[in-house]
């Protein structure tokens, strides 16, 4: 059985990592927003979290 030391094993996990980074951009396409967009999420954000803050949610 071969030594195994820790730089080996950093080496490997960081294979692993990258190999699983290009499956992921593979995988998952990425989308590009507008600006108006980004907006609109970031504006229903902030309304459901002041709803959550006053109690109203889904489950209520």
């Amino acid at each position: 059985m071969e030594n195994v030391n820790l730089n080996m094993i950093y080496k490997e996990i960081k294979l692993v990592k990258a190999k699983l980074e290009y499956l992921e951009d593979i995988l998952v396409p990425e989308e590009e927003m507008t600006k108006e967009e980004l907006i609109k999420i970031d504006k229903l954000r902030l309304e459901a979290l002041e709803e959550h803050r006053k109690g109203q949610n889904y489950f209520s």
